[in-house]
C-alpha cells in the first residue's frame, strides 16, 4: 500500500515531534557547574596524568610505632590539645599532619581519629602573639583520607606548634572519640625541624610503646616510601657473621656541613607478612662517625642510635645533629641485629639507602662507598647505598613526597566529582543530540525540496532564455528570408535593366551572406555553455552585423563592472539591446545610429539614439510593446523620447543589487 504523500510527511513530522525520554538527572555540584564541557574533559585528563606520576600509598606492615593517641571520650565535642616544641624561633613555611591508617575492611585502609574540626596554631619564644596557621570544619570532610594534610605557612616564624581540636572523630575499633595522628612535620626548607622535638598533651590511658607522645615526631610514618618511578636497587646487607664490627664509610669527595641523616632500612623481600620486622640489619647500637681524614684520626661522633624494641624503628630512621663539616663519614654496628637469637653467628648490618644532608640537599648521593664486610642477597657492590633508589624506585625529598600523597588524596577525592559531573553533562549531550537529529532530518528534507524547487526554477529560466533567444533567431532569419524573396523578385522584374538589376543581385549576395553568417552565429550562441560571459564584446560585434549599412558608433563606460554582471542579466541586457537595433532597422529608416553603455555599482543605463523619423507610440505607451517586455525581462525600466533634432532615443534603467553581480564583483 502507498500512502500519499501529504499522509507520509504526516507520520513523518509526528515522529520527528515525538517526546524523547528524558535521563535521570544526576547531583549536581555548585563548583563543577561553573566549567565548561571541554573544560572538565580536560580536567579529568589531567587529573589521570598527574595519577600517573605521583607517590603510591604503600602501607608498611609488621611491628613498629603507630604514633600519638589521646584519652578516649564519649562526646565527640571534647577539646584535646597537642604541642610540639623545637626550643627556638626558626623560619617555618609547610605543617603536614600525617593520619593514623586503620584497616576497615579487607582491602579498606581509612584513617582513625583524625580530628574533624581543629585549628593549628604557632608561635614564637620572643612574641607572646599566636599565629592561626589552618582552620578546618566538619564541612571540608578530613576524615575519609589516606593521605597526609598539608598547611602551607610561608614566612613564619615560631618555636612551637599546637593542634587543637574540637570536634573529635570515633576510633574505628572501640567506637568512642579520640585523637590521634600519626606524624605532625613541620618543615623550614627540606629540613624537619620537629624531627625528635618536645611533645606535650593529653596522655594515652593505655601507656603503651607504640602509642607513646614521642611517635608524633620520631619521623616514623604509615608509609613506605613508594615513588612509582625509576630503577629499583636492593638493599645492601652483610653475609652472616662478617665484619666485627662491620662499618660502612662513605667519601663525600669534600668536607660539608652535615646536619641530618636519613637510614633507610633494608627491604629484603616484600613479603605479607614480612619475613623480617622493621630492624632488620640495624644494630641495636649504631655509631656515626665523621672526619676529615681518610684513617679517621680527627672523628667526631655525630650519632650515637640506640634502639631496644620494634617500635624504636621504622622505614627510614630521621635524626638531626648538630652541624659538622665532614668528608668521611663512617656507620660501626657496635651492636649488631640478629634476625635469631638462637643464633648469634649470623648478624646482620645494611640499609636500602643512606641519606647525608647539607642545607637540605643529599650530599651523598653518588659518592663511593666502602664496606669491611661482603654482601648477601645477590648484591655484589655497596653502590646502592648512595644511588638514591631503593625496592620501589626512586627516593624523593620528605616534603616533596609529603606533598605527592597528600596530592594523591585531593585528586583521587575530586576525580569521582568530576567524573560523575562529566556523566551527568553527558546524559544531557545524548538528551540534545536526538533533537539535533531529528532537526537535521528535517532540515535535509527541507534542503532537498529547497534544491528541487531551485533547480525545477533555474530549468524554467533556462527554457524561457533559450524560447526568447530562438523566437529573436526566428524573427531575425524570417525577416532576411523575406527581404531575399523581395529582392529575387525585383532582380526578375528588372531584367530589362541589366544595370539595376546587377545591382540588386549585389544586394541580394549580401544579404544572403548576412543571413548565414547570423544563422551560424546563432547556433554558436545556442550552444555556449557561458551565454555572452563578455558581453561587451558581444555587443560591439553585434552592432557591426546589424547595422553595417548605417553610421554608427557604439560606446562604454564601467566595462570591468558590466563584465560582472550575472549570466541572466547579460542575456536580458543583451537581447534588449538587439531588439532595438532591430526596431531601429525596421521602421526608423534612420542613417546613422549611436549607442551608449554606462554602468556604476548603483545604476545601469542603455541609451539608443538614431535620426530616423521617430517612434509611433499611441495613448500612454512610453516605449514600444517589445522593448517594454524586454525590459521587464530584464527587471529595469524603458522609455521613448524624440530629440528636438528629430529621431527616437531609446533609454533603459535598471538599479543594480549585490545579487545582480557575480562573487568577483561587489557594490559599494
Amino acid at each position: 500500500m502507498v500512502l500519499p504523500y501529504s499522509s507520509a510527511c504526516t507520520i513523518l513530522l509526528l515522529f520527528l515531534l515525538s517526546p524523547v525520554p528524558k535521563a535521570e538527572p544526576l547531583p549536581q555540584r555548585p563548583p563543577l557547574q561553573e566549567s565548561s564541557l571541554s573544560e572538565l574533559e580536560e580536567r579529568i585528563a589531567e587529573i589521570d596524568k598527574k595519577l600517573e606520576n605521583l607517590s603510591e600509598y604503600s602501607l608498611v606492615s609488621g611491628v613498629g610505632p603507630i604514633g600519638y593517641r589521646t584519652q578516649l571520650h564519649q562526646e565527640s565535642r571534647t577539646t584535646e590539645i597537642v604541642t610540639v616544641n623545637w626550643g627556638h624561633d626558626a623560619s617555618i613555611d609547610e605543617i603536614i599532619l600525617v593520619p593514623t591508617i586503620h584497616r576497615a575492611q579487607l582491602d579498606l585502609f581509612q584513617a582513625t581519629g583524625f580530628p574533624l574540626e581543629f585549628k593549628i596554631i604557632c608561635g614564637s619564644i620572643q612574641s607572646t602573639n599566636e599565629t592561626l596557621i589552618a582552620s578546618f570544619t566538619e564541612a571540608d570532610q578530613l576524615q575519609a583520607r589516606l593521605g597526609p594534610l598539608v598547611a602551607p605557612c610561608p614566612g613564619t616564624t615560631a618555636a612551637w606548634v599546637r593542634v587543637e581540636a574540637t570536634l573529635l572523630s570515633r576510633d574505628l575499633r572501640d567506637r568512642r572519640y579520640v585523637l590521634q595522628l600519626a606524624e605532625l612535620m613541620v618543615f623550614s626548607g627540606y629540613r624537619n625541624i620537629a624531627l625528635q622535638s618536645k611533645v606535650t598533651g593529653s596522655p594515652n590511658s593505655q601507656k603503651s610503646a607504640q602509642w607513646r607522645s614521642s611517635c608524633l615526631v620520631d619521623g616514623f610514618t604509615p608509609y613506605a616510601l613508594y615513588a612509582g618511578r625509576g630503577k629499583r636497587t636492593p638493599s645492601v646487607v652483610s653475609w652472616p657473621g662478617e665484619g666485627d664490627p662491620a662499618t660502612i664509610t662513605i667519601d663525600l669527595e669534600r668536607p660539608y656541613p652535615i646536619d641530618q641523616i636519613h637510614l633507610h632500612t633494608a627491604e629484603i623481600y616484600d613479603t605479607i607478612p614480612k619475613m623480617y620486622d622493621s630492624r632488620f640489619g640495624v644494630p641495636r647500637r649504631l655509631v656515626i662517625e665523621g672526619s676529615n681524614r681518610p684513617d679517621f684520626s680527627d672523628k667526631v661522633q655525630l650519632l650515637n642510635f640506640r634502639q631496644g624494641s620494634p617500635f624504636e624503628t621504622g622505614p627510614i630512621i630521621m635524626r638531626n645533629i648538630p652541624e659538622q663539616e665532614c668528608r668521611y663519614i663512617r656507620l660501626i654496628a657496635r651492636s649488631p641485629y640478629f634476625p635469631d637469637r638462637q643464633d648469634e653467628s649470623r648478624s646482620r648490618f645494611g640499609f636500602a639507602e643512606i641519606e647525608l644532608f647539607s642545607k637540605g640537599e643529599n650530599v651523598a648521593l653518588g659518592k663511593p662507598v666502602s664496606t669491611n664486610f661482603k654482601f648477601g642477597y645477590g648484591v655484589f657492590s655497596p653502590a646502592p647505598l648512595t644511588d638514591g633508589h631503593n625496592l620501589y624506585g626512586r627516593l624523593l625529598p620528605l616534603r616533596d613526597w609529603m606533598n605527592e600523597l597528600a596530592l594523591r588524596h585531593d585528586l583521587e577525592k575530586e576525580r569521582p566529582l568530576v567524573a560523575e559531573e562529566l556523566s551527568r553533562r553527558y546524559a544531557r549531550q545524548k538528551n540534545q543530540l536526538i533533537w539535533v537529529i531529528r532537526l537535521a532530518v528535517m532540515l535535509g528534507i527541507s534542503i532537498v525540496f529547497g534544491i528541487f524547487v531551485e533547480w525545477t526554477m533555474r530549468q524554467r529560466a533556462v527554457y524561457r532564455t533559450r524560447e526568447r533567444i530562438a523566437a529573436d533567431i526566428h524573427d531575425e532569419l524570417s525577416a532576411n528570408l523575406h527581404a531575399i524573396g523581395l529582392l529575387g523578385n525585383l532582380a526578375r522584374m528588372l531584367k530589362d535593366s541589366p544595370d539595376e538589376q546587377n545591382d540588386i543581385l549585389v544586394r541580394l549576395q549580401a544579404m544572403a551572406k548576412r543571413t548565414g553568417l547570423a544563422a551560424r552565429y546563432c547556433t554558436n550562441f545556442l550552444e555556449s555553455k557561458e551565454l555572452h560571459e563578455d558581453i561587451v564584446e558581444d555587443m560591439r560585434r553585434t552592432t557591426e552585423r546589424l547595422v553595417a549599412d548605417l553610421e554608427h558608433e557604439i560606446s562604454f563606460e564601467g566595462e570591468d563592472l558590466i563584465r560582472q554582471l550575472k549570466p541572466r542579466r547579460r542575456v536580458d541586457l543583451f537581447l534588449f539591446y538587439k531588439e532595438c537595433l532591430t526596431n531601429v532597422i525596421r521602421h526608423s529608416g534612420a542613417t546613422r545610429v549611436s549607442s551608449r553603455v554606462q554602468m556604476t555599482p548603483k545604476l545601469l543605463s542603455l541609451s539608443i539614439t538614431d535620426n530616423g523619423r521617430g517612434a509611433d507610440l499611441k495613448g500612454d505607451q512610453k516605449a514600444p510593446h517589445s522593448l517594454r517586455r524586454r525590459a521587464r525581462l530584464l527587471g529595469g525600466s524603458v522609455s521613448a523620447i524624440t530629440p528636438e533634432d528629430g529621431g527616437t532615443c531609446i533609454q533603459l534603467t535598471r538599479t543594480i543589487k549585490k545579487k545582480d553581480l557575480t562573487k568577483r564583483g561587489s557594490v559599494v
